[in-house]
């Protein structure tokens, strides 16, 4: 496995969910986030384990549609 940075896949997640400047809003951004981790052969279960951890953490601070969100992008890499 490549050299993997959880804590930098959880920071570019943030960005589009925050909606920081460069970043594409929504669904299909954090999707191609994903689809390049995958490309450079990050295995789903470690990207799933820190989209788990985040969702956790969102649904923690009240953030629903965050939250959401990720559910929907877990779906996705979960095959749901």
């Amino acid at each position: 496995m490549p050299d993997f940075d959880p804590a930098e896949l959880r920071r570019q997640v943030l960005a589009v969910l925050d909606g920081e400047p460069g970043n594409e809003p929504g669904y299909f951004a954090i999707k191609a986030i994903l689809v390049a981790h995958r490309e450079a052969v990050v295995p789903d279960e470690a990207l799933i384990e820190v989209l788990t951890k985040l969702m956790l953490d969102l649904r923690a601070q009240g953030r629903e549609d965050d939250d959401d969100l990720i559910a929907d992008v877990l779906d996705f890499l979960t095959g749901w």
